[in-house]
């Protein structure tokens, strides 16, 4: 019994997680439904999953460690739609294509947080 269940761990370790698009996608819904509140809050989280352990808590955050000039301004008409109640700033379907574009690029993947901290170095 304990053979299967090494063996099922090992398996779902080596195969692709096939719900790893489910924050990003619960950005773009909020932005389809143009509810920019929840857009903002699933952003935040996205941003948070994505460039682990990073420390995200707004746009800023976002831009400091995505790095991308046209997402960064993307990010800004955002946050205009939010204060100032007008969405004549914000391109929905450009957000969301830029978003796809930045969820694509792999940052040196997620790091982890060690346990431990090294006691030999």
């Amino acid at each position: 019994m304990a053979l299967l269940i090494v063996l099922f761990v090992i398996y779902r370790s080596l195969i692709p997680n096939k719900n790893n698009h489910t924050k990003r996608n619960a950005v773009i819904r909020a932005i389809k439904d143009h509810d920019y509140k929840k857009a903002k809050e699933t952003l935040l989280l996205w941003a948070a999953d994505k460039y682990y352990p990073e420390d995200i808590n707004n746009f800023n955050d976002i831009s400091r460690v995505v790095k991308d000039e046209t997402f960064s301004e993307c990010l800004s008409s955002l946050n205009k739609v939010l204060y100032a109640d007008s969405t004549d700033y914000f391109d929905d379907a450009k957000f969301i294509e830029i978003l796809k574009k930045v969820d694509k690029i792999h940052y040196g993947e997620k790091k982890k947080a060690e346990v431990l901290p090294n006691l030999y170095d």
